[in-house]
């Protein structure tokens, strides 16, 4: 289910890179902000969804994958808006190695 309220896509160029620097931080209640941060984004149009992924950073959300339940499911619920999005982002998933991830 899509959102009511979907982030203007003008406003992903100034938000991906503050979510990209945030990513890296070692709280844990911010890394689960980022990702649901991603999450509502990803929860969004296949425009923004096309955006995550040109930037890079859904490249880097695996690196969560088992270090909690909490930030596991928050890159799970992540994965399958993507897959959920179009055929290409789904297949950009498996191109790009979510077997290995998971």
């Amino acid at each position: 289910m899509r959102k009511d309220v979907e982030t203007p896509i003008e406003y992903l160029p100034k938000i991906i890179p503050i979510l990209d620097v945030l990513i890296v931080h070692s709280d844990e209640n911010i890394l689960s902000d980022v990702l649901i941060s991603i999450n509502h984004l990803a929860d969004s149009s296949s425009n923004h969804v096309s955006f995550l992924i040109s930037s890079g950073i859904v490249d880097k959300i695996y690196m969560f994958l088992g270090v909690s339940q909490t930030l596991t499911l928050h890159v799970l619920h992540v994965l399958g808006n993507i897959a959920g999005s179009e055929e290409e982002d789904a297949q950009y998933l498996l191109d790009n190695g979510i077997y290995v991830h998971l």
